[in-house]
């Protein structure tokens, strides 16, 4: 997996995640922090996607505020890591590229890979808020 394979969006995702992971205490970086990060960008494809989906937002945001709250934390300094989960769906993401016939990773990628290859944190969440892997295609042909 290539980070310059990234569009700048993505990579800023990527970044937020782990900002979002140091704030909390949280030295393990996940999909939950990722979707944290796809969220705040409030001029991004995502917020975008998920608005022409008919996603409550508000709700989405209400329900990860309350499940990052619930992950392990650290006091201190700890160096930060990416969890296994989180590395399989960048992963996921760039091995996307071809079938849309894209040469960068997208936020849109991400949003996918987090759907269709996420934890079991993240995607119940989705799931539960009615962000299907097909609505978020539909959905993007209309963006």
């Amino acid at each position: 997996m290539d980070i310059q394979r990234f569009t700048h969006k993505a990579q800023e995702a990527v970044l937020a995640a782990q900002d979002v992971a140091r704030l909390n205490g949280q030295p393990e970086v996940g999909t939950l922090h990722l979707l944290r990060a796809l969220l705040d960008q409030a001029d991004g494809v995502v917020v975008q996607v998920l608005g022409r989906m008919g996603i409550d937002t508000r709700q989405l945001d209400v329900q990860l505020t309350s499940a990052l709250h619930r992950l392990p934390q650290v006091r201190g300094d700890a160096d930060l890591t990416l969890s296994r989960a989180l590395r399989d769906v960048l992963v996921a993401a760039h091995d996307s590229l071809a079938p849309f016939g894209d040469q960068y990773v997208s936020t849109e990628h991400l949003l996918l890979a987090l759907i269709e290859r996420g934890d079991e944190r993240v995607k119940p969440l989705l799931a539960e808020n009615g962000v299907t892997s097909d609505g978020v295609l539909r959905a993007l042909q209309a963006v």
